[in-house]
C-alpha cells in the first residue's frame, strides 16, 4: 500500500507543470483580434502608419558623409 500511496503522489507531482502548460482552449491565434473592438483597431492601425511615417522622415534627415568610412585607415 506504501508503494501505491508514493507512486501516485509521485505521478501527481509530475503531473502538475504538465497541466500547467495546456491551452485550456484559451488564447488561441486570431482571438486577440476578435476582442479587439473595431474602432481600437481602426486606431492601432492609424499610431502605427504615423509611427513609421515619423521614422522614415527623421531617417531622411541624417545627411550623407562626404568620405567613405574606413576603418582600417590608421592600421595600414
Amino acid at each position: 500500500m506504501k508503494i501505491i500511496l508514493s507512486a501516485g503522489a509521485i505521478v501527481a507531482l509530475l503531473a502538475g507543470p504538465c497541466f500547467a502548460q495546456v491551452n485550456m482552449g484559451q488564447g488561441k491565434t486570431g482571438e486577440w483580434n476578435d476582442r479587439i473592438a473595431e474602432g481600437e483597431r481602426i486606431e492601432r492601425l492609424q499610431r502605427e502608419k504615423e509611427l513609421d511615417a515619423a521614422v522614415k522622415a527623421a531617417g531622411k534627415k541624417i545627411p550623407e558623409p562626404k568620405a567613405k568610412y574606413d576603418p582600417w585607415k590608421n592600421a595600414r
